[in-house]
């Protein structure tokens, strides 16, 4: 196994624009023996056999794996920003093999004797030729994945010409994740290897199941995350102003929250958050209301910690907006009800402070030790 140089960096190859895509093992590598062995091409039965560990594909758990793609080493030199050092093997150098694909979850993580897994599921073939860049397999039928390490076999079933080529790959330590074999002169010839090709699944994902006990699978709800990832979730009911805004006031003291409290949103169990991970909304005041676009999906949103806010949730024309009006500054940590009480204040839900309590209220309370605690009420 050649070593590119000792920079990493991370590609995104996909290879399908509809449906979902997972990017493995893009790592500083190259190697000619996996996932399939270019030299031996023109022998059936030549094959490759690399286990990805579970814990690398937890995002495509529960899913229906439609396509594999594999990269040859010129991808990696790409990505790396780098010169190829020989053309000559840096693409596939064989053509005329059929190469099959099949999928089997298992349980060992790696190859601790040179023998080949058994019992695979064959799920696709493919035939590349000379000079391409890419292995690509595009299943027959989705291969169903709930999780665990998962095999995957490259076999030659009708053979070709042969080639040495360099394949992408990301080197492991500690364990032989990768086998190949191959009928040699004298019998087959098997080795066990420490590294993992490139590749990219393609999938599509499977519903959640709901649990019908679950109350946070219906209606709408904003889940916030202290500084320990705890989720807080604050169920958002409906303004009374607007048949179809839903908001809800909140104040960020009474929990251990970070200095940017992170937050997304629950609609009848399905969530939804910013176009980008940790995205500060743009916020609005009593004069001046500022939609934020909300995506499906699991970016985050965030805002400062020790303020009070209402946030709203207004739907239109099919598009999902979020609202956000920052109150005042409370600044404590913890809310403490046996504290003597200075003297209270009112602010709607907007932030401005009003003589008393009226529709949804934000109340400030201050203490005779100065500090100050909010709650919300409906008058």
């Amino acid at each position: 196994m050649k070593k590119f140089f000792t920079l990493i960096a991370v590609a995104a190859m996909a290879f399908g624009s509809q449906a979902a895509t997972l990017d493995v093992c893009m790592g500083a590598n190259l190697a000619s023996a996996l996932p399939v062995y270019g030299l031996w091409a023109d022998t059936e039965n030549t094959l490759g056999q690399m286990i990805y560990p579970a814990d690398m594909l937890t995002d495509m758990a529960g899913s229906d794996i439609t396509g594999v793609q594999f990269y040859t080493s010129v991808n990696g030199y790409e990505a790396l920003g780098l010169e190829p050092e020989n053309d000559d093997y840096d693409y596939i150098r064989f053509s005329g093999a059929t190469i099959q694909l099949s999928l089997k979850v298992v349980d060992q993580l790696g190859f601790t004797e040179e023998v080949a897994v058994v019992g695979a599921t064959p799920v696709a073939t493919t035939s590349p030729e000379y000079g391409d860049r890419y292995i690509t397999f595009m299943l027959d039928e989705p291969f169903h994945y709930e999780g665990g390490n998962l095999l995957v076999e490259c076999k030659v079933i009708e053979a070709g010409t042969y080639g040495t080529c360099y394949y992408w790959v990301e080197a492991v330590e500690d364990y032989n994740p990768g086998y190949y074999e191959y009928e040699g002169y004298s019998g087959t010839v098997g080795y066990a290897l420490g590294y993992l090709p490139a590749a990219t699944f393609t999938y599509e994902a499977g519903e959640t199941p709901v649990d019908p006990d679950d109350p946070h699978m219906t209606g709408k709800w904003i889940v916030m995350f202290d500084k320990n990832g705890e989720e807080h979730w604050y169920n958002m009911y409906q303004d009374p102003n607007g048949e179809e805004n839903y908001s809800v006031m909140l104040t960020l003291h009474h929990n251990p929250w970070a200095v940017d409290v992170p937050f997304c949103f629950f609609i009848d169990g399905v969530a939804y958050g910013a176009e980008s991970d940790m995205y500060l909304p743009a916020m609005g005041d009593a004069d001046h209301t500022i939609l934020n676009p909300v995506f499906e999906g699991n970016n985050m949103f965030y805002v400062p910690a020790a303020y009070t806010y209402t946030f709203g949730l207004q739907f239109m024309d099919g598009e999902v907006y979020l609202l956000v009006a920052q109150g005042t500054m409370v600044g404590v940590n913890e809310l403490n009800s046996d504290k003597a009480v200075a003297g209270v204040r009112y602010f709607n839900m907007a932030g401005q402070e009003m003589q008393q309590a009226q529709g949804l209220t934000i109340v400030v309370t201050t203490y005779t030790d100065g500090t100050t605690s909010a709650a919300k009420v409906v008058k």
